[in-house]
């Protein structure tokens, strides 16, 4: 019996091996956090719990003292709340991450893919001619359709962009944030 020939099917994108030889980025579950509000599906990453809920500067102060290991630049967003304060990413490596990964996440629809395959630029009721502005146009109109498996989508797709170097310090970032 001949050996089982490889598999020809490539790995998901957040465990794609960077070479041969190489392990595998695992990026943890934890970097993405996904809920409905309303119909509206969000999403926030690398969200964290802080252990303060009255007074803004030292709630900044806990968010910047969990930024320090971080090697990326990152920008973060942060809410205090009596009940739960929480601090989030909203750019990472010059990335606009909610824009980047809502982009991917509408246009993995395969409705909106299909759409934008389609795009004629000469003959469209937009009356567009560039296909990046079609994108966005297919973007706004259905970002409120997406939902959490699209998001999940949109997520790997973005991972899948980056270098294999981006990724693991991605991975590496997120895990240095996430730590208690």
């Amino acid at each position: 019996m001949s050996p089982k020939p490889p598999s020809k099917r490539p790995a998901r994108p957040a465990q794609r091996r960077a070479g041969p030889g190489a392990t595998p980025v695992h990026v943890p579950a934890e970097a993405i956090s996904i809920w409905k509000e309303g119909d509206v599906t969000q999403f926030k990453i690398a969200e964290i719990v802080l252990d303060e809920n009255r007074s803004n500067t030292k709630l900044e102060e806990l968010a910047r003292a969990k930024a320090r290991p971080v090697e990326a630049q990152i920008s973060y967003a942060y809410r205090l709340d009596a009940r739960r304060s929480t601090a989030w990413w909203q750019e990472w490596a010059g990335y606009d991450l909610e824009a980047d990964i809502l982009r991917a996440s509408v246009l993995a629809r395969p409705a909106v893919a299909q759409r934008l395959k389609t795009f004629d630029p000469k003959d469209n009721e937009w009356g567009v001619d560039n296909r990046d502005d079609f994108a966005d146009i297919l973007i706004h109109a259905h970002h409120a359709d997406i939902d959490a498996e699209d998001v999940r989508k949109g997520f790997r797709h973005w991972l899948s962009i980056l270098s294999p170097q981006a990724r693991r310090l991605f991975a590496s970032d997120v895990r240095k944030w996430l730590r208690p």
